[in-house]
């Protein structure tokens, strides 16, 4: 598995950091109706048509189009969103980041605690409106962020939505692991 991390240039941010926006009402495709995922409690946020090529990939994933590691790729090499306590958002002149420690939306498992992770800041919604207190989304290159982590923690992309991922605390430190070989 290799990681090539790509070369963008960063989009200009708002000078505050917006409220998540309402969640989307589409239909969802119909190869996702047959089998759908979900974490957590209630009904599921339906997941529309894709909204970049990470949410390409995730839905190629999920229909078996593509493997893992071309998956963890795009994954990798794409920008996500993490959703901070309001007090760990830090603002500066180029934006917004997160602060020294940050506590960040996650889900404890028995077993391990898992790190919500948002293909959209559209995809933070269902999270937001179960838990207020994470309320603003904030944009990371996924690469360096989750390869700047320590700790033994696993990943859920997209909670609570029909369309997601979830790697375990074992899986995903293997990735990790994979990842820093290259």
């Amino acid at each position: 598995m290799f990681w090539k991390k790509k070369t963008e240039a960063a989009d200009p941010h708002p000078a505050t950091p917006p409220p998540l926006p309402a969640q989307a009402t589409r239909s969802e495709p119909a190869a996702l109706q047959q089998q759908p995922l979900r974490l957590g409690e209630g009904h599921p946020g339906k997941f529309d048509h894709p909204k970049n090529p990470l949410e390409i990939s995730l839905m190629a994933l999920r229909a078996r189009q593509i493997d893992v590691p071309s998956f963890l790729e795009e994954l990798f090499n794409s920008n996500i969103f993490v959703v901070p306590k309001k007090e760990d958002i830090v603002a500066s002149d180029t934006g917004f980041s997160l602060g020294k420690n940050p506590h960040l939306f996650s889900i404890t498992y028995p077993e391990y605690v898992a790190l919500g992770l948002y293909t959209s800041p559209e995809r933070a919604k269902p999270t937001s409106e179960q838990y207020p207190e994470y309320r603003f989304a904030i944009e990371v290159h996924a690469g360096e962020f989750l390869m700047s982590l320590g700790g033994d923690f696993g990943i859920v992309l997209n909670p609570y939505w029909d369309v997601n991922i979830e790697f375990s605390n074992v899986v995903f430190q293997r990735v990790l692991t994979m990842m820093r070989r290259d």
